[in-house]
């Protein structure tokens, strides 16, 4: 007979999702069990930023963890900004943070770090005293009936609870209960590569996206790590790879070492490993994410930014607000979609303004001469900057965001600083 266990929630995937879940039921003194595929430290294909969203969700759900996060330095490079090129080669620097030249000493509100090392020092900060991490445990089977849920493990053994919540990532596991599937047009292809002795990055560790004419509507980003290496890689929409037959592992390489504004960058940069390829499902959309006894969170629910293409703090963000519905869920036993809806509702009130305006970015950036447009506008017009530091940051402009005379500034205004 195979092994059982019942739990009040099973999680799917130890990932940043997933082990904020776990962390802020284990805050609520619920028990649960994670269910991750892999054995940590385990590689993790993506660009490696971390927004100063990232650290403020550690701060609220993990507050001890934060110092010996930050500690971590041969892990993690402090980063203080993002630099936009436009397709006409003008840089912008937009900081993560307004005021992170007012702290002494000055506290990076980003970082860059390999996921090998950042989703290790999350899952073995799991608390064992609610949250037990079974690792390679890859999931075979999900089965949600009014009984509950059943969970079937690779090994045979058996996993019952009365909520699920599914932090698996593009795998979608849940995908036949909520109806997310791939969709073109809202979701990206990515490819990248590690290097050592790229010229010219940041001194202050800013990520940059080059919005390059040549690739356009997708981007190149250069990440800086520790010990003088980069995250480089190459993003585009599904959509358009499919149409131009895009093949984002021989593009890379190509635009290195020959684009005239990255070769001379590369000149003496060794490629460390090979070039990985995943899917980045987007959020410029709403999608269903609730269904009975189910909440799914992070790329399973689809909510990269679709002009940054960062999605860890969301899928953090995510993870979090279904630990909570999952508390008054399980205090009132509450299991059905309509109640579990609130979930969807609560992500989307957080984060669909950020979502949605990244959208227009993207579109923005189909159409070369508007984008360095805005690129100029943002050069000199200080409010432009505040709103894109507002989606790097927890700073609240969602009330500017729908004054017409805010955009009227943005786009009309002669102010420089």
């Amino acid at each position: 007979m195979a092994e059982q266990h019942f739990y009040k929630v099973i999680i799917i995937g130890a990932g940043p999702a997933g082990s904020i879940a776990s962390m802020q039921l284990t805050s609520r003194g619920i028990q649960h069990v994670v269910l991750e595929k892999d054995t940590f430290p385990r590689d993790k294909v993506c660009g490696d930023a971390l927004s100063g969203k990232v650290v403020n969700i550690i701060k609220k759900v993990a507050p001890d963890l934060e110092q010996p996060f930050r500690e971590n330095a041969g892990e993690r490079l402090p980063s203080f900004g993002v630099t936009f090129v436009s397709p006409d080669g003008r840089p912008v620097d937009i900081p993560f943070k307004l005021n992170d030249r007012d702290e002494v000493p000055a506290v990076p509100s980003g970082y860059i770090s390999k996921r090998i090392h950042f989703d290790h020092f999350l899952a073995k900060n799991i608390n064992s005293t609610f949250g037990t991490l079974k690792e390679n445990s890859p999931v075979r089977s999900v089965t949600i009936d009014p009984q509950g849920v059943t969970v079937a493990t690779g090994d045979g053994t058996i996993y019952t609870s009365d909520l699920i919540i599914d932090c698996c990532g593009v795998a979608g596991l849940t995908k036949a209960y909520t109806g997310i599937k791939k969709e073109n047009l809202h979701h990206s292809g990515g490819v990248r590569a590690y290097y050592s002795g790229v010229k010219d990055l940041h001194p202050e560790g800013y990520i940059e996206l080059h919005f390059l004419k040549d690739i356009l509507p997708g981007y190149l980003w250069i990440f800086p790590l520790p010990g003088g290496e980069a995250n480089v890689g190459l993003g585009m929409l599904t959509q358009h790879i499919s149409k131009g037959k895009v093949n984002l592992r021989k593009l890379l390489p190509d635009l290195i070492a020959n684009h005239p504004a990255l070769k001379d960058r590369f000149t003496d940069a060794q490629q460390l490993g090979t070039i990985k390829g995943w899917g980045l499902p987007l959020g410029s959309k709403t999608r269903k994410l609730s269904a009975d006894r189910l909440m799914v969170c992070g790329d399973a629910a689809s909510l990269i930014d679709p002009f940054t293409g960062e999605g860890i703090a969301n899928a953090m963000e995510s993870g979090r607000i279904a630990a909570d519905i999952s508390s008054e869920a399980i205090a009132g036993g509450y299991w059905d979609a309509e109640w579990l809806s609130r979930y969807d509702k609560e992500v989307y009130r957080l984060m669909w303004t950020e979502l949605k305006l990244s959208y227009r970015l993207q579109k923005l950036v189909r159409y070369p001469f508007l984008f360095n447009f805005i690129t100029r506008k943002a050069s000199k017009n200080k409010d432009f900057r505040k709103l894109l530091t507002s989606m790097f940051d927890n700073v609240n402009l969602r009330d500017e965001f729908r004054k017409p005379s805010f955009y009227f500034k943005i786009f009309f205004s002669r102010k420089s600083i």
